[in-house]
């Protein structure tokens, strides 16, 4: 990171999701404040985006957040309700019970479909288009109850793994919601987990001993469950990760790493540019610029 591109400020309270459109012209971003925005990063005349529109349709704080390309679908999140708007009507056009969500994200190469994780150990995938509910609801964890903190699918959409807040990860057939593998890489909860286009899996925590665990591929699982390769720890811990071509970014609260084959880089943000730290982060790889929201409410670019 060399330097802050641009500031948005509109929210007034923790940014908890960011996501943009594949083309990057669009950010989403979901905040405590409830509310969801959507800003246009396209230059204008005075050199930055803007906003464009604020959706207030929740009535408790904004904690997912999905943008399905393929429908020009926002789905967001709270903890009783999933809202869907479609965004060149900018219109809502579903409303569906959350029942205790936690988490949120998409099927993909799905034009509908999310998946929801739940406080309970529940995963549910819900069709964007019908609103009767899920779909399919499959229970997760059967012996014990701990909240999902953490989705993603392969590319593929053949499993999905679920991170848990004991520091659990299920990976599940997307097929059947059979559970294939059960492991545990951290002692923390599970803060995030990411797939890679070569099946590459990353899991990262609060956990110090191993902020970050790193499987070349998912067929890793069934070989003792041990990681390729574990991060060196963090003080803070790791609260956001993502992928830009091979090397893999991560945030903490005041502190961006960047790991590569040639080595890791570590640039200490400051606390007035970020106030109260860093609560979400996405990339913008075409223009390799990273999106970074705060505790505080204010979002920033950095390249």
């Amino acid at each position: 990171s060399s330097g802050i591109n641009a500031e948005y400020g509109g929210h007034s309270d923790r940014i908890n999701a960011l996501r943009t459109t594949e083309d990057e012209c669009f950010l989403l971003s979901g905040s405590k404040d409830k509310s969801v925005i959507l800003w246009d990063l396209r230059p204008s005349s005075n050199g930055l985006g803007s906003k464009i529109r604020r959706f207030e349709e929740h009535s408790r704080p904004v904690i997912g957040l999905q943008y399905l390309d393929y429908s020009s679908t926002v789905v967001s999140m709270d903890s009783q309700q999933i809202v869907c708007m479609d965004l060149e009507r900018e219109k809502v056009v579903n409303k569906l019970d959350s029942k205790n969500g936690a988490v949120l994200t998409a099927l993909p190469h799905s034009s509908h479909r999310i998946i929801q994780g739940t406080s309970d150990s529940t995963l549910r995938i819900f069709d964007t288009r019908v609103r009767d509910g899920a779909v399919m609801e499959w229970k997760v964890a059967l012996r014990s109850v701990h909240v999902i903190k953490a989705l993603q699918c392969d590319p593929s959409g053949a499993w999905v793994a679920a991170g848990f807040s004991s520091g659990s990860v299920n990976v599940l057939d997307m097929r059947v919601g059979i559970v294939l593998q059960a492991f545990r890489p951290h002692q923390q909860e599970i803060s995030q987990i990411l797939c890679g286009e070569m099946g590459e899996v990353y899991t990262s925590s609060a956990d110090h001993a191993a902020s970050v665990c790193y499987w070349k591929r998912s067929k890793s699982f069934t070989e003792g469950h041990q990681p390729d390769y574990k991060y060196a720890s963090h003080r803070e811990g790791v609260t956001s990760m993502c992928l830009l071509d091979e090397d893999l970014i991560t945030s903490s609260s005041f502190r961006i790493n960047t790991f590569t084959h040639s080595g890791n880089t570590s640039t200490k943000l400051r606390s007035d540019y970020f106030r109260g730290g860093v609560s979400a982060m996405t990339m913008l790889p075409l223009n390799k610029l990273l999106v970074l929201g705060c505790d505080g409410g204010s979002i920033r670019l950095l390249s």
